[in-house]
């Protein structure tokens, strides 16, 4: 009896040592909680699909924030254009304040977000990770123009098919800061060739 206690304390250790490994960790974690929290209070099948969907938003675009919020501390250190600059502190400070919108509709709609990148974004950030000067502030403007296109493409659908009203909102009053933060990164883009 003993000896099985050990094996299953052992287990557990080892389990909860995996589950303490990186990001792709918490994204499974939080995607678990989610729908553990979904399936509980779903009223139907096709309540729970579009809270799921919803919720799988929230999680992206937290991840998504939290990436522009470490490559605009990158571009903050790094950059030696003091437009990329003001660009980078801009994007720092409208995602800062879009988490905390995220985190207070999540909380609301008692749904976990990520306490980590999700691993796409976190890749993201480690490329840019030994980038220095105007090869940095390239790839950097480059990289700011490819992924608000992506994100705004993403907030255009949640406007136009979730039947959450507070996400919707969320959604419509981020998009224009994301078209802003676009066609900046693409001015800045343009004047740099």
């Amino acid at each position: 009896m003993k000896t099985n206690m050990k094996l299953v304390a052992v287990l557990f250790l080892i389990g909860g040592l995996t589950a303490c490994g990186g990001s792709s960790d918490t994204e499974d974690t939080t995607e678990k909680t989610n729908e553990e929290r979904i399936e509980a209070t779903a009223p139907t099948e096709a309540a729970a699909d579009a809270q799921e969907d919803d919720a799988e938003f929230l999680a992206e675009a937290a991840s998504g924030s939290m990436m522009e919020v470490e490559l605009g501390k990158l571009a903050l250190q790094k950059s030696m254009s003091p437009k990329v600059k003001d660009f980078a502190r801009m994007l720092v400070d409208d995602h800062t304040n879009a988490i905390a919108d995220l985190e207070n509709i999540a909380s609301q709609k008692n749904l976990a977000l990520p306490v980590a990148l999700m691993d796409k974004h976190q890749r993201m950030v480690n490329k840019f990770k030994d980038e220095t000067g105007k090869n940095f502030d390239k790839k950097y403007l480059d990289m700011m123009v490819d992924d608000h296109k992506e994100d705004i493409k993403e907030f255009q659908e949640i406007v136009e098919e979730s039947k959450d009203t507070n996400i919707k909102d969320f959604a419509s009053k981020t998009l224009p800061k994301l078209t802003a933060h676009l066609e900046m990164a693409e001015r800045l883009e343009r004047g740099m060739k």
